[in-house]
């Protein structure tokens, strides 16, 4: 228990002081993001659901029970900021990289550090978190405080317990994704302290004080959204009938999920993974001797890892199983696999190779971290060059009256182009990445007169941000007003009907 006269006495230029050469790895990690992510971080492209220029509603995300978004939007104000959210962002997730390498206690050089703690902050799995640019740093820190949690708790007692709680409430509050890496890093802790041969007795009090934080704190986090009426599909769960046979779809779809490529982690990333995966099980089985019980209990501690790392698939209903955002727990399982595989590598020549694999894996993931940005502001350009196409064809029909109020509806999307560029030159993967990154328009069809707004249009429509019946509008115009029309770019593709201009992609 943390001694309240270490809090009082508490100076934080003395602390910093003492900390250089932490302070070194610190910085030093921030460069490497703010380079595998400088794209974000200098032109903050446009995402698709709605432009966000630059205010944002500061109760965002609230119905979705992440209401600690209102107070973070006191730190932000309540602004979609350039340079400063992914910066923040940033700087977040480099403290839960640093943070696990704390609770996991290994003894590694600085260079193995910062190799460690890369491979976790720039997993390409990211991208869609800095994608989102208005609630990037929510989403980050949802996963700090998933880390803080199981560093909190690394004994048994009430204020571990208490502190542990506290900051599993805030994770659920912030983004409940974080479920999975506050799982993933409380079973890495185990594997860790078996190998480091600590009692067994610690390892149990270790997990219960974990387990009770987690019961503790998310009954806390039931109690807030029952009080702020929260309600959407982010906070819909499974019922307990339903849990047998969800633990079965979810472990296998944990280790499928290890050898499937998506557009960001093609074939040689996921070879590269699997091999630091396999030394690490490896070492940490046969390198230092243990009792057979113990090697039982870190293979399955492995295998309990590796299914931990979908946790938030055991609460959630949802089935998106290999969208990114909901799968960043993946980017700290590597950062484990590189870490243990370092610290029991007693052969230089091992120790080596496992550096060179890792600094090699590190540098196809910033490789397609930078591929990925380009993408993202090519496909922007195209858009934006479309939808000027589009508004001048709006702004030439003749019966439009610029003096009254319309209701855009677009039927389709603007095109692939994103999904097409990634895939030329016979680049292919088995399973998407994230949605929004690889299909979305620079605005979405609930959304879409933002983007015509920001090009100058002096047209007036009647919505600005969500339309609540932008569903119920699209179905009506496929049903009764495009049977003698053809798709964009006909010119029958651009109409007035009564009050409402219909444009009709595809």
């Amino acid at each position: 228990m943390i001694k309240f006269n270490k809090i009082t006495n508490f100076d934080i230029s003395s602390y910093a002081a003492n900390k250089r050469n932490s302070s070194v790895l610190f910085l030093s990690l921030v460069a490497l993001n703010v380079f595998a992510f400088f794209i974000f971080v200098a032109h903050h492209p446009l995402h698709n659901h709605a432009l966000r220029m630059p205010w944002i509603n500061p109760l965002d995300q609230v119905h979705h029970g992440r209401w600690f978004n209102f107070f973070l939007m006191k730190l932000t104000g309540a602004a979609d900021i350039p340079v400063f959210l992914p910066l923040f962002a940033i700087v977040l997730n480099v403290i839960s990289g640093i943070l696990l390498l704390r609770i996991l206690d290994l003894k590694l050089s600085k260079l193995e550090s910062f190799i460690v703690v890369g491979l976790i902050t720039t997993f390409p799995m990211f991208l869609s978190l800095f994608y989102f640019t208005w609630s990037t740093p929510l989403t980050v820190i949802g996963g700090m405080f998933a880390v803080l949690s199981v560093f909190c708790t690394k004994k048994l007692s009430f204020f571990s317990v208490l502190s542990g709680s506290f900051f599993f409430l805030l994770m659920m509050a912030s983004y409940q994704v974080g479920i999975s890496i506050f799982a993933a890093v409380a079973v890495m802790s185990i594997i860790s302290a078996l190998y480091a041969n600590a009692r067994f007795t610690d390892i149990l009090y270790s997990g219960v004080a974990r387990f009770l934080s987690a019961v503790f704190g998310g009954l806390l986090y039931l109690f807030s959204i029952e009080l702020t009426g929260a309600s959407s599909h982010a906070t819909e769960t499974i019922g307990l009938e339903q849990l047998p046979a969800r633990i079965v779809q979810v472990a296998e779809i944990s280790f499928q999920h290890l050898i499937v490529t998506q557009p960001d982690l093609l074939n040689f990333q996921k070879e590269l993974g699997l091999a630091l995966l396999a030394i690490g099980v490896l070492l940490s089985l046969l390198v230092r001797p243990v009792s057979p019980a113990r090697m039982v209990l870190v293979l399955a501690s492995w295998l309990v890892l590796i299914v931990s790392t979908k946790a938030m698939y055991l609460v959630s209903s949802n089935n998106v199983f290999f969208e990114y955002r909901y799968n960043t727990s993946l980017a700290f399982l590597l950062g484990f696999t590189a870490a243990i595989a370092l610290h029991c590598s007693q052969l230089k020549i091992v120790r080596s190779t496992v550096i060179v694999l890792s600094l090699l894996l590190l540098t196809k993931n910033v490789q397609a971290d930078l591929i990925r940005q380009e993408v993202l502001m090519r496909g922007q350009q195209h858009d934006l060059a479309l939808a000027n196409r589009i508004l001048a064809r709006i702004e030439s029909l003749s019966q439009l009256d610029t003096t009254k109020t319309y209701d855009l509806v677009r039927v389709g999307s603007y095109s692939s182009f994103r999904h097409s560029i990634m895939s030329a030159q016979g680049h292919g993967w088995d399973k998407p990445g994230d949605t929004h990154m690889d299909k979305g328009d620079i605005t979405d069809t609930w959304a879409d007169e933002d983007v015509f707004i920001l090009l100058g249009s002096k047209v007036r429509f009647k919505h600005r941000g969500f339309d609540p019946q932008f569903k119920k509008k699209i179905q009506d115009a496929r049903a009764e007003l495009l049977n003698d029309r053809k798709p964009w770019p006909h010119k029958s593709s651009v109409f007035i009907h009564e009050d409402k201009i219909i444009v009709y992609m595809n």
